[in-house]
């Protein structure tokens, strides 16, 4: 991909008509080269840690079917899922969103280093000392002022985030337990069977299906903020190559 996207990069002039005519991106180089590798890695590393929990969900919600779990039971397990997705949506940060300006202020803040370096005889002999130093510190600055923002916004989310992925699981769990207990018949009529005990184990073992099934669903829960942040720097890549595309669609 990296090839791929250098190759049309250099073609044609595009990088001297992405930089000096267009201007809607200062930073393709770094994007180029750095940025695809990380969500390529980023990518492949998303699919092992999404695959597994999705398996180990469909795994025992068929375990749960077989051994009669009511289905108001089942239906509580999927229904978390797709409430806490539904407050993540509303709710969470735009994760994708400071993904996004985080590289683009980071390559911004290197790009003003990287110049200081390259012209330091031309700086310091011209007097441009102070002017750089202004520049240099002006880009720290809309580093650090993210990075509070993303703090101050992540420690708000965090609460709910707590509450919705540990708390929450373990109380709907103790509830299922109990309604599928009160289906078991009278007192009288669990005792008379092995003492009680075999229901103990049977709920026991529900308990514990139940409580991987909301694991797996944390799991993917958990997962929004990679998932966004990987959204983000995928669109500073695929930024760069529509770019390029309209550059080589106005030559024809």
């Amino acid at each position: 991909m990296t090839r791929a996207i250098t190759e049309r990069y250099l073609a044609n002039n595009n990088f001297y008509a992405m930089k000096h005519c267009d201007g809607r991106i200062k930073d393709a180089e770094t994007r180029i080269t750095q940025e695809i590798s990380q969500v390529v890695m980023n990518l492949n590393y998303m699919i092992m840690r999404i695959t597994r929990p999705v398996l180990d969900a469909a795994y025992c919600t068929v375990l749960l079917i077989r051994i009669q779990m009511p289905w108001a039971g089942l239906v509580a397990m999927w229904g978390y899922g797709v409430v806490g997705l539904g407050m993540i949506k509303l709710v969470a940060p735009d994760f994708a969103h400071f993904a996004a300006e985080d590289e683009r202020v980071m390559a911004n803040f290197r790009g003003v280093h990287d110049r200081v370096v390259e012209g330091s005889e031309s700086i310091a002999f011209h007097g441009g000392g102070p002017r750089e130093e202004e520049m240099a510190n002006a880009a720290n600055d809309k580093v650090l002022n993210l990075l509070h923002k993303k703090n101050d916004q992540r420690a708000a989310w965090n609460a709910c985030d707590s509450f919705l992925l540990r708390r929450t699981p373990d109380f709907i769990t103790q509830v299922l337990r109990m309604f599928w207990s009160f289906g078991q018949g009278t007192d009288g009529e669990v005792l008379a069977v092995e003492g009680g005990t075999r229901m103990a184990a049977t709920s026991e073992f529900i308990g514990r299906l139940i409580e991987r099934s909301f694991d797996t669903f944390s799991s993917l829960l958990g997962l929004h903020e990679e998932v966004q942040e990987l959204f983000g720097s995928a669109r500073r890549v695929s930024d760069v190559v529509l770019v390029i595309d309209e550059l080589d669609n106005d030559r024809l």
